[in-house]
């Protein structure tokens, strides 16, 4: 899904995959504002599970291997946990701030062509799994893919921790993997996963500012005056950086009179709010709330 169509459509399930610098993409977006010629598609996450996968673990930050001799010094422990069962490597993150070429060694000294790639992204968002774009899974259900043994598909723990939002402890790749090639996509195969931000870092993925997770988690604020959310979002250490105004461009501030009509984090402890003088024409309900 596009961040138009995100946009448009409004609701709260839907997150925004990281793509490139997200924040100025997503206000690109809402305000109609002239954007750079797109990235090559072999750039773009490709979204082929649902956006409530997750990896509970993905975080974890490794240590450091004891010496192994004065000459040597130390040297980083292991990226990625890479163990084969059967006819599929289980892979699992133990490094999320590690340097992509550690995953890429890790991945080829495998024999896999496939690239890792690591991004900060908001709150509800960290430790998602995007595997390879795969148009031959298109519409396949997750119960079926999960089964085949061509695909790359994330690995839940069994039983009612299988149905929850974030128990993804991995993702499961065939020994044999080939990327799918087409008319439509001949980049490289990318498995992407979300990570914490560092202060000051921006986004690459954002989900909306009612999500649970983020400041604002299960709590309505569409359709509310921008002093009420921008108090609403204060009282929770986060301030507007800037306000997107529908066809009009960004703006530091608006009256506060106006009415929000959503929202993002794109940074830590920093938002983006579209606001308009009317009143949005719905309010969306909220979404995995009690």
């Amino acid at each position: 899904m596009s961040l138009e169509e995100i946009v448009r459509c409004a609701e709260p399930a839907h997150a925004v995959p990281p793509a490139g610098d997200g924040s100025r993409e997503l206000l690109d977006e809402i305000t109609a504002r002239p954007r750079p010629a797109a990235r090559p598609r072999r750039d773009r996450w490709r979204l082929a599970v649902p956006l409530t996968v997750a990896l509970a673990a993905a975080a974890v930050l490794a240590g450091w291997l004891l010496p192994l001799g004065p000459a040597l010094g130390p040297r980083p422990a292991a990226a990625l946990d890479i163990r084969r069962e059967g006819g599929f490597y289980i892979v699992t993150v133990k490094d999320a701030f590690a340097a992509p070429e550690r995953y890429a060694a890790q991945l080829r000294a495998r024999g896999l062509d496939i690239g890792l790639s690591v991004q900060p992204v908001s709150p509800s968002m960290e430790g998602m799994i995007f595997t390879p774009y795969d148009p031959r899974l298109n519409g396949v259900p997750e119960q079926e893919r999960s089964r085949r043994p061509d695909a790359i598909v994330p690995i839940a723990r069994p039983g009612a921790c299988a149905t929850a939002d974030r128990c993804v402890i991995g993702v499961r790749i065939p020994v044999d993997y080939r990327a799918y090639k087409g008319p439509d996509y001949t980049g490289p195969a990318m498995i992407s996963l979300g990570r914490r931000a560092r202060p000051g870092e921006r986004h690459r993925g954002f989900a909306r500012l009612s999500t649970p997770g983020e400041p604002l988690a299960c709590r309505a604020f569409i359709g509310r005056t921008v002093d009420q959310v921008t108090a609403m979002l204060r009282r929770r250490g986060v301030t507007v950086g800037v306000f997107a105004v529908p066809q009009k461009g960004s703006h530091p501030s608006v009256p506060g009179t106006w009415r929000v009509h959503d929202g993002w984090l794109t940074e830590p402890g920093k938002a983006l709010l579209v606001a308009d003088p009317a009143p949005p024409p719905r309010v969306p309900p909220l979404v995995d709330c009690p």
